[in-house]
């Protein structure tokens, strides 16, 4: 199953994190609640491609990037760790070229993922705005649980006693995961 190629996927991607509000929301929910950006990415890209993808077809390309995913992770941190020393380095910007490039292999996985997964709900016409939104925000908190392995089948994303200890801080993660969640939902659908 054709739907998209690499490439295509990958100027989405360049385009939709290009926006200073996306990419803030996006590196909040990756560095704070451990969600995969490309993952998010894909979600909005397969809307934009007029397909919808199930929680399980999902949880199964989250899967599906494991073992490329602990290699991103460790490039991440190395650039961080060279960063600190400042970021206009030679060094500096060859750790951010390599995370990139590992950025780029893992939309590759995910494109021939997708495509292994067979069938996806193609529309025959755009949806209405709020079922595009409810849709988006289910994947995305379908991966929250999963990747903090908090959620049940009720898809609660945190424990009560979590969240109020959260809340004390004024730190509530749920809240700001749902708020950035928003921002990119809305910001991708332009709902005011």
């Amino acid at each position: 199953m054709q739907i998209f190629i690499e490439e295509e996927f990958w100027a989405f991607s360049l385009a939709f994190y290009g926006v200073e509000e996306n990419k803030k929301s996006l590196l909040w929910l990756q560095d704070n609640v451990n969600l995969n950006v490309n993952l998010l990415l894909l979600a909005i890209y397969l809307v934009d491609e007029g397909f919808l993808i199930t929680d399980e077809q999902f949880l199964s390309l989250n899967r599906s990037l494991f073992e490329v995913e602990k290699e991103t992770e460790k490039l991440r941190k190395a650039r961080i760790l060279i960063g600190q020393q400042g970021k206009t380095s030679a060094a500096y910007k060859q750790a951010l070229s390599d995370e990139l490039e590992h950025e780029k292999i893992q939309q590759k996985k995910l494109v021939e993922s997708v495509q292994a997964l067979g069938q996806l709900y193609g529309l025959s016409s755009k949806l209405p705005q709020k079922i595009l939104e409810e849709h988006l925000y289910m994947l995305f908190t379908v991966l929250l649980g999963e990747r903090q392995g908090k959620c049940g089948t009720d898809r609660e994303c945190a424990t009560d006693r979590e969240r109020a200890t959260d809340r004390e801080r004024g730190t509530d993660k749920h809240e700001q995961f749902l708020a950035h969640s928003r921002t990119l939902v809305r910001n991708y659908l332009c709902i005011e």
